[in-house]
């Protein structure tokens, strides 16, 4: 339990504080007469009371429902062990170990659980419209609707554009009864994506799931990895400056000093490398599998995902580059050259799709863009000096 300084509070357990806020926004609501329901969100409710939060939830008014996280607290083997996700996820189905303690808690009061999600995107990468993993948002829509749990907030400060992802889950949802999950993707795809190879995007967007599995997730990564804003990222032939990346959801000044946490560097480049090559082959089947339409949102839904990819390369590229500037010397050219060329011919591919299309590089959450087609033009001027010079060490 997180102490407590404030005179009125220290002496009470966080549960009488938390419930005695709610039944008066409850009462307040009740006397205003507007019909207005007060819903309590369990966010990180932990830090007071041991999952599920048992005394917070009967300091709570009958007739309050709880809104729970579906995928915090969870533990997945990522990269060959066991880690701990405490934040929102599409590339992890769940739902977790604590939503279901507070589920099965709130049932047994009797209290209506409303579910909170994020459907677009998450930190996992939100400078992009959304990540495409449809089948896991039709896993998380199966398990629901499993646990008959019809209510969900899908949202946050970010990731909220409406695409394939918002028009999916909403269908899985309410579907009457839910196909089976192949044939769910397939009719959704025939539908969303007239003319389309149904069966060939329904395979993409598995194959996307699959490739975000190397995903290396854990909090330091989310908070203060590179992946928003790799594109415009610098990769030199110098040493590193040391200097803190900033954080991944606010417009700081960027430095260097890349999150190494509960993964080795070498588990982290693997997991983007591994990732990025993944990503690419699912993107081609989708390329494929849109080739006969012609329609806006085809169009929209491969350059998010060719976005997406070229996001996540750049960041292997920076983890790749890392070591070799950790530990610089002009004779280590001919080590970082090949990275720095990589990195320049992949952005001369992103570059058009960045410039074609608003959405890119815009975090809703700062109301900034984390990269633009101009600051891919910079870092593309810095590469073709910074590939002459090393070619002149080698």
């Amino acid at each position: 339990m997180a102490p407590l300084s404030c005179p009125r509070c220290a002496a009470r357990h966080p549960a009488e504080i938390v419930g005695e806020i709610v039944r008066a926004v409850h009462a307040g609501f009740h006397d205003a007469g507007q019909g207005a329901e007060v819903i309590a969100w369990n966010w990180s409710w932990s830090m007071y009371e041991e999952d599920p939060s048992p005394r917070i939830l009967e300091a709570l008014p009958a007739d309050v429902p709880v809104l729970i996280d579906f995928e915090r607290g969870a533990r997945r083997v990522i990269l060959g062990r066991e880690r701990f996700l405490d934040e929102y996820s599409l590339g992890y189905v769940g739902p977790s170990e604590r939503f279901l303690k507070t589920y099965r808690a709130a049932r047994a009061q009797r209290r209506r659980v409303v579910a909170k999600l994020q459907i677009g995107t998450t930190h996992e990468l939100a400078t992009v419209a959304n990540l495409p993993l449809i089948g896991n948002l039709y896993a998380k829509a199966r398990a629901l609707r499993r646990l008959r749990v019809p209510d969900v907030l899908g949202c946050w400060n970010f990731g909220n554009m409406l695409t394939a992802n918002t028009a999916a889950f909403a269908r899985f949802m309410d579907a009457r009864p839910l196909p089976p999950r192949r044939r769910a993707l397939q009719a959704f795809a025939a539908e969303y994506f007239p003319s389309c190879r149904p069966a060939r995007v329904a395979e993409a967007w598995e194959a996307f799931a699959r490739a975000m599995e190397s995903f290396p997730f854990n909090m330091p990564m989310l908070y203060r990895g590179p992946m928003n804003f790799a594109l415009v990222l610098p990769i030199r032939p110098a040493p590193l400056t040391g200097k803190p990346l900033g954080r991944s959801w606010l417009p700081d000044k960027r430095g260097d000093d890349l999150p190494v946490v509960d993964y080795s560097l070498a588990e982290i480049t693997e997991g983007f490398g591994r990732l990025t090559e993944r990503w690419e082959a699912a993107t081609d089947l989708l390329a494929c599998g849109l080739a006969g339409c012609r329609g806006r949102a085809a169009r929209e839904e491969l350059v998010n995902a060719r976005v997406a990819g070229h996001c996540f390369r750049s960041t292997w590229n920076l983890y790749r580059a890392w070591p070799v500037r950790r530990e610089w010397r002009p004779g280590r050219a001919a080590e970082l050259l090949p990275i720095l060329q990589d990195e320049r011919d992949h952005l001369a591919r992103a570059l058009p799709l960045v410039a074609g299309d608003a959405r890119m590089g815009f975090h809703s959450e700062c109301q900034y863009r984390m990269f633009t087609a101009e600051g891919i033009r910079r870092k593309l001027r810095r590469l073709e000096a910074d590939v002459a010079l090393c070619r002149k060490r080698l």
